[in-house]
């Protein structure tokens, strides 16, 4: 019997939250630019003629000084497919590879459009999942290695559809939380019904019982005493005897 999905990895950037038009205003502004390209593979400040070092410093300068992390609005249908999940009794974990200067701004963020987590994790892994997930865990994320990492750690892989993960092919993918969502409940009625068949078909074999009243008096080993087909009362001489 598989297991239900009862627990959520949720990507924050890219799946929950709009960080590339942020950072890109950002980005723009420093290089005194107008625009920047929209990206179209996950390293996308080389599109914007950044080197990773540069990147990262940019990333927290962004965090410390305009709040890049908490500006925007959740993507359209994330508040309210994220409560039906949790009506649904699903555990909501965030795990996000921002970085430490964001967690305030990112629980902060959380609590104002009245996203309710079961617990927040800053972390470059997601693996870790699969040791407090009451049954199965489901990963969503816009990150190929994640969705990789995910698949090859037992979980349900998801990617959430962006220009930069398309060349994963045969993944799990929704274009929003409102499909993943229905994924879920998919998922999840598929288990609830192969485990409704797996009791049927328990109930319907039947452990031998053994109805001999002498059974107590055999010896420990006989465990699968022959049935009787004929009940037949004892004799007058038959309760005498063992009288």
């Amino acid at each position: 019997m598989g297991e239900m999905i009862t627990d959520i990895g949720m990507d924050m950037d890219g799946v929950v939250y709009p960080f590339v038009p942020a950072f890109q205003r950002y980005c723009a502004q420093r290089q005194g630019k107008l625009f920047l390209p929209d990206p179209t593979n996950w390293h996308f400040y080389e599109d914007w003629d950044m080197d990773e070092s540069t990147f990262h410093q940019w990333l927290i300068d962004a965090a410390n000084e305009e709040q890049v992390f908490a500006s925007e609005d959740p993507y359209e249908g994330v508040v309210d497919a994220w409560n039906t999940l949790l009506s649904m009794g699903i555990r909501i974990h965030v795990v996000t590879a921002r970085p430490q200067a964001a967690w305030e701004q990112t629980a902060n963020w959380l609590t104002k459009h009245g996203l309710v987590a079961n617990s927040l994790h800053f972390n470059s892994t997601k693996g870790f999942l699969t040791s407090f997930a009451k049954q199965k865990a489901l990963v969503i994320d816009d990150h190929v290695q994640y969705y990789d990492e995910a698949e090859r750690s037992g979980m349900v892989p998801v990617l959430l559809n962006r220009p930069w993960n398309q060349h994963k092919e045969d993944a799990n993918r929704v274009n929003n939380l409102a499909e993943l969502v229905s994924l879920i409940r998919g998922y999840n009625l598929v288990k609830k019904k192969d485990a409704k068949k797996l009791v049927t078909k328990e109930k319907a074999v039947k452990p031998y019982t053994d109805t001999d009243p002498y059974a107590p008096y055999k010896k420990k080993y006989d465990q699968f005493p022959l049935p009787r087909t004929k009940w037949v009362y004892p004799t007058k001489d038959d309760w005498e005897w063992h009288n």
